[in-house]
């Protein structure tokens, strides 16, 4: 640790200095006392000659002559020095509530991006790699994983937000406005914003479906991945929800008019959470289930109670369909790949078991011998 002479210069960084929870009037007024009483006992953290902690100090010490010291951290490269400046904020006592929030939910995402990069591929939110994240900062911190996760896309909301709202981002952030304590309004506007957003995503969505060409005619086997709501967890990233489709309720999932002939096989697609529901959806559509096939994925997902790895297909009946049983089970082992995406194993499975027109609703991804339905047909 070296003692530098008062007039030492350090490079500040605007980025790094804007990342850090500002302290209160009364906080800077009680630090320049301490200071100027007992001189600068705390070093000023810097890397490659940079201000990552200490800001105020340097502010202070420069301004009154008072000499300090500097401590010099080696990083690997910026996202550790931003890291290591979330990090080391979390264990002042004085921050908000929100800016709590965004300190963690910084740490989550960039931590997750960066997970991202070392395995050289972009991981769905189910991949095994997310938990893991979030359970090691949640440990760190001393909250549970979905607080992590809800501080996550708290983040994201609160940057976009800032692109069209620079000052009332900011003001949630420091906790009060340039002008005044116009915290409050900031907060309101931030409510008010994400549900105009997300009233808009939704009806480009439907748009976007909407504006999908009718099925060709009728088929003898449907496949079906309708978008479940999880209204339960609106805000957590894990779910199905945060697809491109608009959730449905149970009520319009039910009044989706299928392209059956009149001897026809169908495929449900649904998760553990609404099985329940999808029995009475097929009895709506006019189909009688037969049975249950279970997709076993070589990983665990997310999930409420326990750990999903599974995922289930009803097959369900209209009238007397051809299908070529020989000794299938109602097992499938398949490797999980992005969210919400299939495996190639089940339908090279249907195509082996059902004969004839076949139709995939809510589609993602084009197959031979296969008509598609859905607004996000060539996402995969």
């Amino acid at each position: 640790m070296d003692l530098n002479a008062k007039r030492v210069i350090l490079s500040i960084d605007p980025e790094f200095s804007k990342w850090i929870p500002p302290l209160t009037e009364e906080e800077y007024r009680a630090l320049k006392l301490s200071i100027t009483k007992d001189g600068c006992r705390d070093a000023i953290i810097t890397w490659n000659g940079v201000i990552i902690d200490g800001h105020n100090r340097y502010d202070i010490c420069n301004k009154a002559g008072i000499p300090f010291k500097t401590r010099e951290i080696s990083f690997g490269s910026r996202e550790e020095a931003q890291d290591w400046i979330d990090k080391n904020q979390l264990a002042r006592r004085n921050l908000t509530p929100d800016q709590m929030r965004i300190l963690r939910g910084r740490r989550y995402n960039r931590e997750k991006l960066s997970a991202q990069g070392r395995e050289g591929r972009n991981f769905g939110v189910d991949n095994l790699s997310t938990p893991k994240t979030a359970e090691k900062i949640a440990q760190e911190c001393g909250v549970n994983e979905k607080t992590i996760r809800r501080d996550a896309e708290f983040v994201k909301s609160l940057e976009s937000f800032a692109e069209e709202h620079p000052e009332q981002a900011e003001a949630i952030f420091t906790g009060k406005g340039k002008s005044g304590n116009d915290f409050k309004t900031a907060k309101a506007a931030l409510k008010d914003w994400k549900k105009e957003k997300k009233e808009k995503e939704k009806q480009q969505a439907i748009a976007s479906i909407s504006a999908v060409k009718e099925p060709n005619g009728k088929y003898y086997v449907i496949v079906i991945d309708p978008p479940w709501q999880y209204s339960k967890r609106a805000e957590d990233p894990t779910h199905r929800g945060r697809c491109g489709y608009p959730t449905m309720s149970i009520e319009e999932i039910s009044k989706v008019e299928i392209p059956a002939e009149e001897d026809a096989i169908l495929w449900l697609w649904t998760t553990n959470a609404f099985m329940h529901e999808a029995y009475h959806i097929l009895d709506a559509w006019g189909f009688t289930p037969k049975t249950i096939l279970t997709w076993v994925k070589d990983k665990m997902g997310v999930g409420d109670w326990l750990r999903g790895r599974s995922e289930h297909c009803i097959l369900a009946v209209k009238g007397k369909p051809l299908i070529n049983l020989t000794n299938q089970t109602t097992v499938l082992n398949a490797p999980m790949r992005e969210h919400s995406r299939k495996p190639d194993e089940f339908y090279s499975m249907v195509e082996q078991l059902c004969p004839g027109k076949k139709i995939d609703m809510f589609s993602r991804e084009p197959r031979d011998g296969w008509d598609q339905w859905g607004c996000e047909c060539d996402k995969f």
